[in-house]
């Protein structure tokens, strides 16, 4: 094996084109890559671009035998040697990282529930309880409005609420939830983290989630607001055809976009009225999930039967010092 790029010794060294290929950097796209001679020359790529198998943003080293190596090495976060364990990594980070692990195993006693009463309890007050079905093989949480006190403005309502720290909206975040509801007709829900309770109006302060209104349309729609302005946008029917449970998420990305994806594909980029990078969650809005029915008639429900949120805790900032 002849080794084409030996090291530099002296300042008045001749250099052969292959050595300088080999001392220096090319940029390819996949293709390209896959093209190229590499027997006969080896050389040291950035791939700017995927195809035939080669990733954008790797880089490609072809050995003097015409091997062609992934420096990209595989982290499996197993020990120091692979990237360091992944209970390093968590260990590093868990004082900057909020999780709601509920993709398995959600349950009611998890949430505070507020609703409107009659005063008297009972069966005409709303109500958020464990529930599973036997013959669809499910497990939700289910709040469900009593089908009276449906005078505005104190329509019947029921909110769920997971507080506790509180999310920073200046770093990434994702939430992610499989949700059904009642009806598309006489119903006003809300899932997010930061927004008001059900019972009030959406506000302008930081938030971001999914809401579904019929006085206005009868989609769910992915919404925003940044302390000034709220602003939402359409996706699918909040009915969706098909199977139940339907999903729902969002990437969040600081003074950038939001993407929101639900389960029949719909994906909207959402670039206005983003929470700003400075602004967070109160402690009893970490997420809200809320339902309200809006005529008197058969009371409505809202289920979710799974709910995952990642993001960044704010009480960890400089200057707050609540989270350590």
């Amino acid at each position: 094996m002849t080794n084409l790029a030996p090291k530099i010794v002296s300042l008045d060294e001749v250099f052969s084109v292959p050595e300088l290929n080999q001392r220096m950097w090319t940029r390819m796209t996949g293709a390209e890559i896959s093209t190229h001679n590499i027997a006969g020359e080896p050389l040291n790529i950035l791939c700017i671009e995927d195809g035939s198998g080669y990733l954008k943003g790797h880089v490609y080293v072809i050995t003097d035998d015409g091997i062609i190596v992934d420096v990209f090495a595989p982290h499996l976060h197993t020990n120091s040697s692979t990237g360091s364990s992944l209970y390093e990594i968590k260990r590093e980070n868990y004082k900057n990282d909020i999780e709601l692990p509920y993709s398995a195993n959600i349950f009611a006693a998890a949430f505070a529930k507020t609703e409107r009463s009659t005063g008297t309890g009972g069966a005409t007050d709303g109500t958020l309880v464990d529930a599973v079905d036997t013959s669809a093989h499910t497990k939700y949480v289910i709040l469900t409005t009593a089908g009276t006190n449906a005078t505005s403005p104190n329509e019947d309502f029921v909110n769920g609420i997971l507080g506790g720290n509180r999310i920073w909206f200046g770093a990434p975040l994702t939430l992610q939830l499989t949700y059904a509801v009642s009806h598309n007709t006489s119903i006003n829900y809300r899932m997010g983290v930061g927004q008001p309770l059900i019972e009030s109006t959406v506000g302008t302060g930081a938030q971001l989630g999914f809401e579904g209104c019929t006085g206005t349309d009868q989609n769910n729609r992915v919404f925003s607001a940044d302390g000034t302005t709220w602003s939402g946008e359409n996706m699918s029917n909040m009915v969706p055809s098909g199977a139940v449970p339907f999903g729902l998420r969002i990437d969040y990305y600081p003074s950038s976009k939001i993407v929101a994806t639900d389960g029949d594909g719909t994906n909207i980029i959402k670039t206005t009225n983003l929470p700003t990078v400075g602004s967070a969650t109160n402690s009893d809005a970490l997420f809200r999930a809320g339902i309200k029915q809006l005529a008197a008639s058969t009371s409505r429900w809202l289920k979710i039967y799974s709910l995952r949120l990642l993001g960044s805790s704010y009480g960890s900032q400089p200057g707050i010092r609540s989270w350590v």
